[in-house]
């Protein structure tokens, strides 16, 4: 799939395409997830569409750092696997990984799926994973004004720091992705100063304050 995102306008799958594209990956964790693999390791490169990439299947691959939940640990203790700009918090710190887990990744991909850039970027590893660990993400509105409200609030849940404020499975994900696939996927034009002050970017921008905020 990291074709279908070097080739789209401006690194952005439309929407319907990109909302399919999420379902269809979900459905497949929920198949691992059922049988207790956690697949740590998901990204665009990982996701593999058959046929025509604009009307494709998406199928999950590459289980090369899958972990089963109910085995012993493939890996020692503490090590880093994975890939930096999908990879949950807790994956980076060396922890447990859970489905919570897989699930951050997806949100990770689907933040770069509707904005062209994953969440977090930077010229070393290590500035990556530490925005994953400690910086909110920027909202994906900030980059794409015209986003679906339901879908942006969804990929920031599951880009929650804590697994336990994420979606706790791919199935509670596909409900949310099938609410705003039947919901409006454009918004008012203009500026929303409510939504655009969750990026710190803007909040604390003094120019931005005096024209939307008032102060």
């Amino acid at each position: 799939m990291g074709g279908l995102i070097e080739q789209a306008a401006e690194h952005r799958v439309p929407m319907g395409q990109a909302l399919r594209i999420a379902d269809e990956v979900c459905q497949a964790l929920e198949h691992a997830h059922s049988h207790g693999v956690v697949h740590r390791d998901l990204k665009p490169g990982n996701v593999w569409l058959t046929a025509a990439p604009s009307t494709g299947s998406a199928k999950l691959g590459d289980f090369g750092l899958a972990l089963a939940l109910d085995r012993s640990r493939l890996t020692q203790a503490g090590m880093m696997v994975g890939t930096v700009s999908y990879m949950p918090p807790e994956q980076a710190l060396g922890g447990a990984v859970t489905p919570t887990s897989d699930l951050y990744s997806l949100g990770a991909m689907l933040y770069e799926l509707a904005t062209g850039r994953p969440p977090f970027v930077g010229d070393e590893s290590v500035a990556i994973i530490t925005q994953h660990l400690n910086t909110p993400p920027v909202a994906p509105s900030w980059h794409v004004p015209d986003l679906p409200p339901g879908l942006e609030a969804l990929i920031l849940r599951l880009l929650e720091k804590d697994p336990a404020k994420r979606p706790q499975s791919a199935a509670e994900v596909r409900q949310a992705l099938v609410a705003v696939s039947s919901s409006e996927l454009k918004v008012p034009s203009g500026p929303d100063p409510e939504r655009e002050t969750r990026n710190p970017e803007l909040r604390d921008n003094p120019i931005y304050r005096r024209t939307f905020v008032g102060s």
